[in-house]
């Protein structure tokens, strides 16, 4: 899951103001026709955006040349004033940065999540409101088993802990920041998908290289089950293979059966310095037409830990588009399951699913209690490894969104 505490050296109020850009930002209901942006933050009854035109009740910023103007996610509309805060919309500020430095991180703190305003304008594509998933109540209960030693063992093997054979040469994945160990997680990942019958693909970008895997369906029409691999500097066992090995063991549990629907797992690279993976993806997508088949996205985030074992997990939604429907769905299995796992409300733009949100696509993040008071200590530090896993907990939360992944993809009997 992305950090975003950025503090700069540089930022400065008394700084030389240079003519740059106009950006009007403004508070809107989400009814609202605000259909062109430079980017937009979901919040559960709102949106923030930022935009080329000015709308009733916006803020005008002048952008200096070689600044950048952010939307920051706070975490409570309360958050003491920021260095150069122009404004506040509930629990978003505005801030200009006069020293922006792309995807600097300060590890320590995950209170703030900051999301630059781009220069590229995009248009809404669809209804916001229109759902086509299926959201009626499971007709038999479904469980999916799903064996916490295979999830051990590719933790371990994509963290570094053990060793890998790739191309028939022994390789360790010491951390997935690196050009070269990123390249080495993907071709792990496709060793283990094409076990499992699932045709493999890479979609490349200027930047990166997002993993996909798929399983045909009787239809055109699929299913997203997402995480990212990319780290920080760190093994990054939690963040993000656990979403990683969650997203496999599903891909595992369904591999045996006929779905109406295709199945596509993606891994998205470079979310740890903006989501900037993704963000490609459902452009590319877009670009295609071949996002007006994309039934809807379950984005896992962090699902490995849980030090007080009360199961409590995020399914996050923010009430955007036809989001909510995806979540029913995940807690209707959890329910016909009987899985011990307690929704904790949370409401955040700071992973993959958003890049789906700001093309009316239905998304959700599903990860542990990150910001219910139980996030993981070792979060983008050097002791994110293998031992401070609950894999138990991480069992839980695979078997739920297994069981919610098959609903959607509609088996064939």
């Amino acid at each position: 899951m992305r950090t975003g505490l950025i503090i700069l050296i540089g930022l400065c109020l008394s700084a030389p103001v240079v003519d740059g850009r106009k950006v009007y930002i403004a508070k809107v209901s989400k009814e609202t026709a605000v259909t062109t942006f430079y980017n937009r933050i979901a919040k559960p009854n709102y949106h923030v955006v930022a935009t080329n035109k000015k709308i009733v009740g916006a803020t005008e910023i002048q952008e200096p040349a070689g600044s950048k103007v952010m939307l920051v996610e706070l975490t409570n509309s309360d958050y003491p004033i920021l260095p150069n805060e122009a404004a506040r919309f509930g629990d978003v500020a505005v801030v200009v940065i006069d020293q922006f430095v792309e995807g600097y991180h300060d590890h320590t703190n995950h209170k703030l999540y900051f999301e630059a305003v781009g220069t590229n304008l995009q248009k809404s594509t669809t209804s916001k409101r229109k759902s086509n998933l299926p959201i009626k109540r499971f007709g038999s209960s479904i469980k999916f088993d799903i064996d916490p030693l295979f999830l051990t063992s590719q933790i371990r093997a994509l963290s570094g802990a053990d060793p890998i054979e790739i191309n028939g040469q022994t390789q360790r994945i010491s951390d997935r920041l690196t050009i070269g160990n990123r390249s080495l997680a993907r071709q792990y990942l496709k060793s283990q998908y094409e076990a499992l019958g699932f045709e493999v693909s890479e979609h490349n970008y200027d930047q990166g290289v997002n993993f996909v895997a798929e399983r045909k369906g009787r239809t055109d029409r699929y299913v997203i089950v997402s995480s990212h691999y990319d780290t920080v500097s760190t093994a990054g066992a939690d963040d993000n293979a656990a979403g990683t090995v969650s997203a496999l063991a599903v891909a595992k549990a369904l591999s045996d059966t006929d779905f109406e629907y295709t199945l596509r797992i993606v891994a998205f690279d470079q979310e740890e310095i903006g989501l900037v993976g993704s963000k490609e993806y459902v452009k590319h997508l877009s670009n295609s037409g071949d996002i007006d088949n994309l039934l809807g996205v379950i984005n896992l985030e962090m699902t490995g830990y849980d030090s007080d074992n009360d199961g409590g997990f995020h399914v996050i939604d923010c009430n955007e588009n036809s989001s909510p429907d995806l979540s029913e769905i995940v807690m209707q299995a959890v329910d016909e399951a009987s899985i011990n796992l307690s929704k904790v409300f949370a409401c955040t733009n700071r992973s993959d699913h958003a890049s789906f949100w700001r093309y009316d696509k239905p998304a959700i993040v599903v990860s542990q209690n990150f910001f219910g008071n139980d996030s993981n200590p070792c979060y983008h530090r050097s002791c994110d490894k293998v031992d401070m896993m609950n894999f138990d907990y991480m069992r839980k939360i695979t078997e739920a969104i297994a069981g919610a992944t098959y609903h959607l993809l509609q088996p064939i009997n």
